[in-house]
């Protein structure tokens, strides 16, 4: 669909009764060309299908607002003046025009609704949860609890010196590894608790060369025109 943005496909000539948007929040940047070619479609009727129609902040929403064409907040000015800078300075203002507009255009569907019949809207298998606790043998116990030992360490050297905020991808990952230690010792590399034992990383710059540098550049280029998402942070990427 992102093609469809600057050239008149047959997606944009065609004047559609509805449209609608499975996994909507994928159009939530309006700087993409995804959320363009979507807002561009003529259409009689618009809906989106999402579960997580704000995935980090309000102004997620908002694009999803303008997709709807639910003025007058499909505007910027009228969303940032309303609700936008309202809820960043956490006025109750904002909060309550947040909760008007979504019990106006939102339907969500439970697990627990129930037809006019009484039968539920879904029927499903009761949701059974087992916890079996394992004990860990005297080498895993030893590892892990060495990793462990290890990623405090390091968390706390982030925190000292207030790098913790830019390097907290890294604290996600020292948790997906004692994760995967508790599960089982091969599934954290040993390359990756070498690493991690030895402290802050203290490897040479890498120099790349022109070629390798604009091959990066289109390639980072290509996924902000695509409307990606950090695979971290979940925020579309976006031009510095």
């Amino acid at each position: 669909m992102a093609l469809e943005a600057e050239n008149e496909g047959p997606l944009r000539r065609t004047k559609w009764e509805r449209v609608v948007l499975d996994e909507g929040h994928l159009i939530k940047s309006k700087n993409t060309k995804m959320f363009k070619a979507a807002s561009q479609l003529d259409a009689t009727s618009r809906w989106v299908l999402s579960g997580t129609p704000i995935t980090n902040k309000i102004d997620d929403l908002a694009a999803l607002v303008s997709f709807l064409r639910y003025k007058p907040f499909d505007d910027v000015y009228w969303w940032n003046r309303s609700i936008g800078r309202p809820l960043k300075r956490e006025e109750p203002d904002g909060i309550r025009i947040v909760k008007a507009l979504m019990k106006d255009v939102a339907l969500r569907r439970t697990k627990g609704m129930r037809q006019a019949n009484g039968l539920p809207m879904v029927a499903l298998p009761p949701c059974t949860v087992y916890s079996y606790p394992i004990t860990l043998n005297s080498d895993e116990r030893a590892k892990y609890d060495e990793l462990e030992t290890a990623a405090k360490r390091r968390i706390q050297q982030l925190l000292e010196t207030n790098s913790f905020e830019k390097q907290y991808a890294t604290v996600l990952e020292m948790m997906m590894r004692l994760r995967q230690t508790c599960d089982h010792l091969s599934l954290c590399p040993s390359h990756y608790l070498r690493k991690l034992l030895a402290g802050p990383d203290t490897q040479s710059e890498v120099n790349y060369s022109s070629e390798s540098v604009q091959s990066l550049v289109e390639i980072l280029q290509e996924a902000i025109n695509s409307g990606e998402e950090c695979a971290i942070c979940m925020d579309p990427l976006k031009d510095a």
